[in-house]
Parts: C-alpha cells; sequence; structure tokens
C-alpha cells in the first residue's frame, strides 16, 4: 500500500504498523461481498482505492487478515482488532521502483524508510554500476560506491563476491521491502578485466 510522500500525517503510524503486519506480501484477491459479521486484524476505512490498473480510484474500505488483503468494499459492518480512518487519502499496491539504487543503502539503514514511505515495496536494482559480484579492485576503487572507506564508514562488512553472497548478506537483516537485483555490466566487464 502506499501514497505519495506526505500521506498519512497522524495516522502514519498506525498504517505502518498494519503494513509491518502485513510484512509486504499483502496482494489483492477477488473476494467477493464480504460476510457481514466478517473479524479482520486491520480495516482501513473510507480509502480512495487506486488497483494500479489505471482505472479511477474508488471509495471504499480495506479489509487486511494476516497477510493479505481479504476484502475490498463496504466493511462498515465488519469488526476488527484496528480500524484506521483514511478518509479522503489513498490506498494502493505497492509501487514498484524499476530503477532504484538502494543495494547499499538498505544494508546501512534495513529499514528503507525512504521508500516504504513513498509507497514503494519492490525495488529492482543495479542497473549501471552494480553491488556484486565485487572483486578486490572495485572494493579499492575509490570513486565505486559500495568500496571499502564507505563500507567502514557505513558500518558495512563487504562479506560477498558473488550475487549470491550479497542477498546471503542482505537476508541477514530485517527488511520491508521485496528486493529483486540485476548484475550490471559494468561490474562484470571490471572483473573480466581482472582476469
Amino acid at each position: 500500500m502506499g501514497v505519495g510522500s506526505a500521506w498519512l500525517g497522524a495516522a502514519w503510524p498506525e498504517v505502518l504498523a498494519a503494513q509491518q503486519h502485513a510484512h509486504h506480501t499483502m496482494r489483492a484477491v477477488d473476494v467477493g461481498t464480504p460476510a457481514k459479521n466478517a473479524e479482520f486484524d486491520f480495516i482501513l476505512s473510507d480509502a480512495h482505492i487506486v488497483d494500479g490498473t489505471g482505472a479511477p480510484w474508488v471509495a471504499g474500505d480495506l479489509g487486511i487478515s494476516g497477510d493479505r488483503i481479504a476484502a475490498i468494499g463496504d466493511l462498515s459492518g465488519a469488526s476488527a482488532k484496528k480500524r484506521v480512518d483514511v478518509k479522503g487519502l489513498v490506498v494502493a499496491p505497492g509501487f514498484i521502483d524499476v530503477q532504484g539504487q538502494s543495494e547499499f543503502n538498505v544494508l546501512v539503514d534495513n529499514r528503507a524508510a525512504s521508500k516504504i514511505k513513498q509507497g514503494m515495496t519492490t525495488e529492482i536494482t543495479g542497473e549501471g554500476t552494480s553491488i556484486a559480484p565485487l572483486n578486490d579492485r572495485l572494493k579499492k576503487q575509490a570513486d565505486f560506491y559500495a568500496n571499502e572507506d564507505a563500507a567502514r564508514e557505513s558500518g558495512v562488512t563487504l562479506d560477498w563476491a558473488t550475487l549470491d553472497e550479497y542477498f546471503q548478506h542482505f537476508t541477514r537483516t530485517s527488511r520491508r521491502s521485496t528486493w529483486g537485483r540485476l548484475s550490471a555490466r559494468a561490474a562484470c566487464v571490471t572483473m573480466c578485466w581482472d582476469r
């Protein structure tokens, strides 16, 4: 779920809690008409719902159970452990940043707050330069953003060489979004030159 940069004001902590509870894996499902006595973990009430297809927003509620959007529609008669009034605010599926560059930053601060607050729950990184594969030459290269000096200053241990080893390092930390990695041509060419 996500919206513009100043999106929820005072309601932000409650919605962030709902998002963390769902742990970024919520998927919209065709649920039909919700039961009148349905029980949800969270209900986001009176939202402007944007589905990501380009269709106009619709007014409604979202019922969240566990890690799923369980119902969309009029949930005024349903109960929930927590109900958040988001009247006039936009609720949308998580957005995908297809040209992100946070693969090093997320190792420094694993909350990825700058992305989450903009509604991005998935990031594809690695265009141009890449954090992996990584060899000794790249680790020492002054203009490479993930060099030994930057890592030391940021408290990051460069303990990977391959993309798989980077993902192992990455998954050792708590994360708030989904990541996909490209292996950038520049890193591969640099490593080939070193052979």
